[in-house]
This record gives structure tokens, C-alpha cells and sequence, in this order.
């Protein structure tokens, strides 16, 4: 990555990035307290009437609430840096469920996990008392103290478990099934339209899931409820009247449940909600200056962008962005198919086809090495499909092309752990543990071959414009590469697509999958959009015999 990257990642973060959080953060804390106040009206008709949320909005003039929506604006606040800081934009993928183990252990995440827990018993804490008020415990049974803010009962004890209890069951789907991976529209739609569409969806998975939960923390609570109880009442005085809640006829509450249903929902809305308006955000489109990083008058060139690899987001935009570029008009493309001043060069092009057939090559040599058998030495990497060619060596030298270094003997103690790893997993339970899924080195090469899909459309929609709109012919000595590279991506992939088991649950879960899938389509469209435009020109594109021959089909429409 180059200094010009660098500037573009630093204007990047300066001028679009932080803006796009603070509206995010803004737009999360108007929606969480939205969400609150329309959960008041089923929340009144459980507990009272509906004629009572009068009197609920009017409680909200008293500075105890205003403490509590407070409190709800800081936890707001924290869930959104914990989205800032844990976002993807790359599917995670794990080798092995001890694989999966060992990341979820992980000191970081499960200090997340333990931030979670908190913000979310507290933002329980908070709907309860800015619901009821300075008598906080009318919700449920009066304490027999003299009712103030701080008093609290067991069924409201219940309430703010089962939130801590459902964040553990949120934050394993958010580390461990690609929660936080942030996703970029398909076609791309008003932000206000884009928001309401991914906040339904949110509302339904949220209320799904909180069911799911439900049933285990009820189970948790008729086993362990009577010392948790014991634990609070001894610590903050919460008042135990009538039927205990952890016994059968307390859990059978109808109001009970139904609360709990109401605000767990809540509660897991809120999480979900934080990251969908973050990626909402943060995954508008941009429109970068189509010019090379030596004429640009921006830091932020398409150029310089798609080479910031320590930015990964930033890269994502710009190559969606190149993407888009056929949809456009011919004036958006124009300066790709420009020459810089002075010298006549084709920068612009050049750069640009550099970037995108560097991600293409570098996905297909990812996935060649990842369907490569291993090797004999189980702690070499895998052996590559193409052997090295050394012919431009041998011309240069003279001589005979060198031999590859032998690979360094094991030592006693490394055979020794790979007999002890083979009897491990030949044990049932064990084995399920240890045991490497069929597809997990093709989905973890395949997890970063978005901005590569990216590439494969962009690039072959500036090839099929070249014919009519490139007056000095920049793009007619990329063609050849650029089919050559798509050929051999579309080999590897259907070798990935015949792999048993690939299009299951997988290494890296349903994204890769979905990726695997779209990969494979903007491969073939491109290769029947460039052949179907050059068709009669493919012979002086440079490419061989057999390449025609793979290319014939596509020609002819007859492939697939």
C-alpha cells in the first residue's frame, strides 16, 4: 500500500467515515427511543389500561425519568461503539468447532460479551423505571417499603436477567454466525427506504429469536432462580411476595410472560437495530474521482482507493463504486479511457485494471492453493496447482533452472503431537471437535473475493464500453488478460461448486455460500458480454488454442 492509500484512508476517516457514525449514532438513539415509547402501549394494556399511557408520557416531566432517558442515550451509545469496533466486512470462518471454541474464548470477546450483559440489564432497569415512574414496582407488586425509585421486586429481578441472559445468545450469533458483518446493497435504493426495509426485517428476527431464548432462560430460572434471588435479596432488599416466581405457577404467569416477551423483544431489537443503521450508514454509496493517483485533484481517487487494504471498508466502496460504473452514463466513464498529461499515458486504465485483476488473480490463486490435496508434511502449507515456471530464469541465466530447497526434516515432537492429534480425532466426540470441515480452506480463500466480484463486473462493463467509447484504445491490451483471468476464476469456482458438502453449512456459514454463487454468475456474464462484443476479434487478443476453445461456448451461448 502507498502513500497515496494512506492519504486516501486518512481523508476517508476525516471527512466521510466519522460523519457517517455520528448520523448513525443519532439515528440509533432517535429510533431506540421511538421503539420505547411505542412498546409503552402494549406494556399499558398488559399491566393496566390503555388509559393509563397518559399518565406514563406525563411521568416523563419528573427528573427521574429524565435520569433514565439518559441512562438509555449512554447505553445507546456504547452498543454503537461496540458495532464500530466489531464490524466486518469480511464473513468469518472457522476450520473446526475447536476453531470456533477458540475464537469465542478469546479475552477480547469475551469482555464484549461481558459489556453486553451489562448494557443490556441496564437498559432493562431503565425501560422498567422510566415505565413506572417514581414507583417503579407498580409494574408489578408494590414493595412494602415506602414505594421509592429504588425499590424492585422478583418478577422485575426476572426482567432484567432474562436481558443479561438473552445478550450471551446475541453476542455468540454476532461473533460466531457473521452478526456483525456489514452487507452492501444490491441495487442500491434511498437511504430513509433502505432504513425502513432493514428495520421490519430486524423487528421479525428479533421477536423469532427472543422466543428461542425465552425457552432456555426459563428453564435456567425454575433451576437457579431461588439462589439468584437469595443473592439480590440479600445485596438490595428485592421484595418476594406471593407465589415465588421460579416455581411452576409463578413462570406460568400469562402477564409475566407476556412482559417478558414485550421487552425481551426490546431489548434484542435494539442490538440488531444498532448495526443495521451503522452498515445502512456507512455502506451508502460514494462517488470517487474516476482519475489516476498522479492527476487526481481529491486524496480520495478510485485509484488510490482500491489499493487501501489496511481500510478494508473504504476499499469495499471503491471497488463497488468501479462496479457501478457500468450503469452509469459515458460521461462517468470517460476519464478511464483517457491519456495524463504530459506523455500521453494511459494511467487512469492502467491502474485500474491493475487493481481489479490483481484481486482476481489473487482469488483464484487463493482457491487454487485452498483445493490443492495437502501435502505429505501435515505442517506444510498446500502444495499450489501450477508448479513455478523458471523458463525467463533459465533464459536469463543460461543455465539449468534452479532446484526448490527440500523441505526441513521434522523434528521428534511435532511427529509425535500429529500422532496424538490422529488418535484424538479418531475418538467420537473428540473427533467431532477436532476434525477439519471438507470446505473450510475454499471458504476461508473465498471470504475475501467481494471486492474481486466487484472487480470481475466493473472491468468487464469497462471492456464492453471500450468498443464505443475508447477513442485511443487503452483497454484493447488489457482484454486479453482480463479473459484469460476470468477463465481460469471460472475453472476454480466450478471445481469449489463440485466440492461435497461447499453449498451446505460450511466453514464460514450462509455468506460464503451466497458469495461462491455470485462469484460464479458475474464470471459467466462477463465472459458472455466479452465474447459476444469481440467475438470476431478474439483471435489478436493474444490467447492461445485452447483458451479460444473454452471461450467458444460462451460465444455461442451454449455454456452452462
Amino acid at each position: 500500500m502507498g502513500a497515496t492509500a494512506q492519504t486516501a484512508i486518512e481523508s476517508f476517516k476525516a471527512n466521510i467515515y466519522n460523519s457517517r457514525c455520528a448520523q448513525a449514532l443519532l439515528c440509533g438513539i432517535a429510533c431506540h427511543l421511538a421503539a420505547y415509547f411505542v412498546a409503552i402501549l402494549p406494556l399499558a394494556a398488559i399491566n393496566t389500561s390503555f388509559y393509563s399511557v397518559a399518565s406514563h408520557w406525563w411521568a416523563l416531566l419528573h427528573p427521574t425519568s429524565w435520569l433514565y432517558l439518559l441512562v438509555i442515550v449512554g447505553l445507546t451509545c456504547a452498543m454503537g461503539f461496540i458495532h464500530a469496533a466489531w464490524y466486518s466486512v469480511k464473513p468469518i470462518t472457522f476450520s473446526s468447532w475447536l476453531n470456533c471454541m477458540a475464537h469465542l474464548t478469546s479475552k477480547h470477546i469475551l469482555g464484549t460479551i461481558a459489556s453486553h450483559m451489562v448494557i443490556s440489564a441496564f437498559l432493562m432497569r431503565s425501560y422498567l423505571g422510566l415505565f413506572g415512574s417514581t414507583e417503579i414496582a407498580n409494574l408489578f407488586v408494590p414493595c412494602q417499603d415506602d414505594k421509592n425509585h429504588k425499590c424492585i421486586n422478583e418478577k422485575h429481578l426476572f426482567l432484567v436477567c432474562q436481558a443479561a441472559f438473552s445478550s450471551i445468545f446475541a453476542s455468540v450469533s454476532y461473533f460466531c454466525d457473521n452478526r456483525n458483518l456489514v452487507t452492501f446493497p444490491v441495487a442500491q435504493q434511498p437511504l430513509s427506504e433502505r432504513l425502513t426495509n432493514v428495520l421490519k426485517g430486524n423487528l421479525w428476527m428479533a421477536t423469532m429469536e427472543n422466543l428461542q431464548t425465552m425457552k432456555w432462560f426459563y428453564l435456567f430460572y425454575f433451576l437457579h432462580g431461588n439462589w439468584l434471588c437469595g443473592f439480590f435479596t440479600n445485596n438490595i432488599d428485592v421484595a418476594r411476595e406471593g407465589v415465588a416466581v421460579d416455581s411452576v405457577f409463578g413462570l406460568l404467569s400469562v402477564t409475566l410472560f407476556l412482559n417478558a416477551f414485550t421487552l425481551g423483544t426490546l431489548s434484542r431489537f435494539v442490538f440488531q437495530m444498532g448495526l443495521s443503521i451503522f452498515e445502512t450508514f456507512q455502506t451508502e454509496a460514494l462517488t470517487l474521482e474516476v482519475k489516476s493517483t498522479q492527476e487526481a485533484a481529491s486524496p480520495m481517487a478510485m485509484t488510490a482507493a482500491m489499493e487501501a487494504t489496511s481500510c478494508p471498508l473504504l476499499q469495499h466502496l471503491a471497488f463497488l463504486d468501479f462496479s457501478e460504473l457500468a450503469r452509469r452514463g459515458a460521461d462517468r466513464r470517460a476519464p478511464a479511457f483517457s491519456l495524463s498529461q504530459p506523455g500521453g499515458h494511459p494511467h487512469t486504465f492502467n491502474q485500474l485494471a491493475t487493481s481489479s485483476l490483481g484481486q482476481i488473480t489473487s482469488l483464484t490463486q487463493r482457491l487454487e492453493t485452498a483445493l490443492a490435496p495437502p501435502s505429505d508434511n501435515n505442517n506444510s502449507p498446500p502444495v499450489a496447482a501450477n508448479k513455478p515456471d523458471f523458463t525467463g530464469l533459465r533464459d536469463l541465466t543460461g543455465g539449468a533452472p534452479p532446484r526448490p530447497a527440500a523441505a526441513p526434516k521434522r523434528s521428534e515432537v511435532a511427529v509425535l503431537l500429529d500422532r496424538l492429534r490422529g488418535w484424538l480425532e479418531r475418538r467420537p466426540l473428540l473427533g467431532a471437535l477436532l476434525t477439519e470441515w471438507p470446505d473450510s480452506r475454499p471458504a476461508a480463500a473465498l471470504a475475501d473475493g467481494r471486492p474481486a466480484l466487484w472487480a470481475v463486473s466493473g472491468l468487464s462493463a469497462l471492456g464492453v464500453a471500450s468498443l464505443t467509447e475508447d477513442r485511443y484504445g487503452v483497454a484493447q491490451r488489457h482484454l486479453g488478460p482480463l479473459l484469460r483471468a476470468l477463465l481460469e476464476l471460472a475453472a476454480v469456482l466450478e471445481r469449489v461448486r463440485r466440492l461435497a458438502g461447499c453449498a451446505g453449512r460450511g466453514g464460514g456459514g450462509a455468506p460464503v455460500p451466497r458469495l461462491a454463487s455470485g462469484l460464479r454468475a458475474a464470471t459467466a456474464t462477463a465472459l458472455f458480454r466479452l465474447t459476444a462484443t469481440f467475438g470476431p476479434h478474439l483471435r489478436s487478443l493474444g490467447l492461445s488454442d485452447k483458451e479460444l476453445a473454452r471461450l467458444e461456448p460462451y460465444r455461442l451461448y451454449t455454456e452452462g
